[in-house]
């Protein structure tokens, strides 16, 4: 803790000593949009095809993780292994997940240590913003984004008025155990805002499946599959004339059984509890129309794995995964004119990795130099950034990413486009796993391009989009693609074992409706994807394990005063269980889900009263092979909130 807050305070001095000199004498540029410095990798992804999760969408499901709500809303593949609370990774574009980066509030969570994000462990009830971007630049988040970035916000008090402060508890339950309890306070007074979140959700998970695996296709009860999470999520804001200073925290335990595969006579023995603890600050302040902003985290987190002998009472297996990120972005905005924009940024990140599998304690410590552009001429804007990163154990090249946005004057046009180049440095596993790490190990690198169409059929008064749809084409190839196979010696080990080729078209129509006290929503998307390799003795036609070719989602809320009732539909194509083909197909599938509520209003208070159906039509399917997924579950919730004005 003493490094963390002498390396913070060292990098805030030359932070101040750098840019405390600005000029104050030019031109104030659009006042309004520089008290709200907007981060960079929003700020410079126009040129990109990004999915904003509208708000509505995000209340409705509340009481759902992140993997829940992506899978009913969005056209991202979510894959997920038996039941609520469970491991849910995402495929973005036809690649693993690894190639996906998550940040939260600007910081990447991808495990150091695996390179994926577990999506389960984040709720819904904390997020203010959810925003997808597809496809997004190396240059602008670094390693993993040959899929794209799931950048998520807790900060929910921003927005609020002054003097305004509310408190909410909410608790449901459901099929096969479920029960998620949630308390919720945020508030506003003058400068300075803050919420709260602290849940506590527990899940039995004991639904009935019919085992395809077992001698007569018997149906049997699923075990060992209890998941129960605790967690608090804090976030303040003080705003002052010409700075603002946001800071946060993330704390979170769960403990989960894993359950045995279809087809096992054995009970389970296996569990995981999984243990977080995040910390950020970050600065922002304005010097005349520029503005810099400095943010720091430190992030703990912890995995226990055991693997009890129910002969012995003993564990063949007992691994703990300890790791600890510390990291620091510094961006200066320098606003020449109306019309360019230049930022010039510096991260650094320290990772350490205390697992029982390695035979020592590797540090790694990395650097990134970035510089982004942004310039406007009539309707279109130009985007442009670099970055070069100092790593002392793989050699990147600079990534380069270019786009440009344009729309017609009408508005009702926009047509956007991006070329950039990537990659993604190996894991801590990758490297120093024992037995079977491997440190010669090489980064994947490559490229890719996309092109979208927007069209804007009608807005509102105030100028937002109520009717519009969107089309997008792209392509993605990897290279140094880095698997685990086993070796001779019966080991398994990484290697640099394909390229990869990723290409697909996405599709989406939205509209919104708005008559008196009648209000509609409706979201529809549509994702054609094929993932294949090339230029390798391995290469085929067959599409890579577990990547639907078709995917598609419809989403529509339909309200009437106080009343609401939401409907989802989700369709995943097949899938193939080994890349060769020569596996199981796992079949296509499809969910519908129905949720209705109905908000009473008193003069201290509302109370809010709600009834879920997931998989309304008891479908059995897998979302992984031999792993079942529960049937038709039914959830009744409340929620009280006290308001004070």
């Amino acid at each position: 803790m003493k490094k963390f807050l002498i390396y913070n305070i060292l990098f805030l001095c030359f932070a101040v000593n750098l840019f405390g000199q600005s000029s104050d004498s030019m031109k104030q540029i659009l006042l309004k949009d520089i008290q709200i410095i907007e981060n960079r990798s929003t700020f410079y992804n126009g040129d990109k095809s990004v999915i904003k999760l509208d708000s509505q969408i995000i209340v409705a499901n509340k009481t759902a993780d992140l993997g829940e709500l992506l899978l009913a809303t969005t056209p991202l593949f979510i894959n997920a292994i038996s039941g609520s609370g469970a491991l849910e990774t995402v495929s973005l574009r036809g690649t693993s997940a690894n190639h996906t980066s998550v940040n939260w509030n600007g910081f990447p969570i991808n495990s150091v240590t695996a390179g994926s994000a577990d999506l389960s462990l984040i709720p819904v009830a904390v997020l203010s913003n959810v925003n997808i971007v597809k496809g997004a630049s190396g240059s602008l988040y670094g390693s993993g984004t040959f899929g794209g970035s799931i950048d998520l916000e807790t900060n929910q008090s921003a927005s609020l008025p002054n003097n305004f402060s509310d408190a909410t508890f909410s608790f449901e339950t459901g099929s096969f155990g479920s029960r998620k309890t949630n308390f919720s306070t945020d508030a506003k007074l003058n400068r300075f805002s803050f919420d709260v979140n602290i849940f506590d959700n527990k899940s039995t998970n004991n639904f009935k499946y019919q085992d395809y695996e077992k001698f007569g296709n018997p149906v049997v009860e699923q075990s060992h599959n209890k998941t129960a999470s605790q967690g608090l999520f804090f976030d303040g804001n003080v705003n002052l004339n010409a700075s603002q200073f946001i800071f946060g925290i993330w704390y979170q335990n769960k403990d989960k059984e894993i359950p045995p595969m279809m087809g096992s006579y054995n009970a389970g023995s296996e569990n995981e509890n999984d243990n977080t603890f995040k910390i950020f600050a970050e600065f922002k302040r304005r010097f005349g129309n520029n503005s810099l902003d400095w943010k720091t985290a430190l992030m703990l987190d912890k995995e226990h794995y055991t693997d009890l002998n129910l002969q012995t009472d003993e564990f063949d297996i007992d691994s703990q995964i300890k790791s600890k990120l510390f990291y620091n972005d510094l961006d200066f905005r320098w606003n020449c004119s109306n019309n360019f924009s230049m930022d010039f940024a510096a991260i650094y990140s320290r990772i350490e990795g205390d697992v029982t599998a390695y035979q020592n304690i590797p540090v790694e410590q990395n650097l990134a130099l970035l510089t982004a552009a942004q310039y406007q001429i009539k309707q279109i804007t130009f985007d442009a950034s670099v970055r070069k990163e100092f790593d002392a154990n793989a050699k990147v090249h600079p990534l380069i990413s270019l786009g440009a946005d344009y729309k017609t004057k009408s508005k009702w046009l926009t047509l956007k486009s991006n070329v950039s180049n990537k990659f993604r440095r190996p894991t801590f596993n990758d490297k120093y796993w024992t037995p079977g790490g491997n440190l010669d190990i090489l980064p994947e690198t490559g490229w890719s391009a996309d092109f979208t169409a927007e069209n804007v059929v009608k807005k509102n008064k105030l100028g937002e989009k109520i009717c519009w749809s969107e089309i997008s084409v792209y392509t993605s190839k990897i290279n140094n693609w880095i698997q685990w196979i086993p070796q001779p010696d019966g080991n398994w080990s990484p290697v640099n074992y394909k390229s990869v080729w990723s290409r697909g078209v996405e599709s989406a129509v939205h509209a919104k409706i708005h008559f008196n006290k009648f209000s509609a929503n409706f979201n529809a998307n549509y994702s054609y994807t094929a993932t294949t390799t090339y230029n390798t003795e391995m290469s085929t036609n067959n599409q890579l394990a577990y990547l639907p070719k078709h995917n598609a989602t419809v989403w529509l809320n339909l309200c009437y005063r106080s009343f609401n009732v939401s409907y989802s539909y989700t369709y995943i194509g097949t899938r193939n269980s080994l890349e060769s083909g020569d596996g199981t197909q796992l079949p296509s599938f499809s969910l519908s889900n129905v949720q209705i509520s109905q908000n009473f209003t008193f003069r201290k208070f509302n109370l809010t009263l709600n009834v879920k159906i997931n998989n309304l039509f008891d479908q059995q399917y897998l979302m992984s092979a031999t792993y079942p997924m529960p049937g038709r579950t039914i959830f009744f919730s409340t929620a009280i909130t006290i308001k004070n004005k």
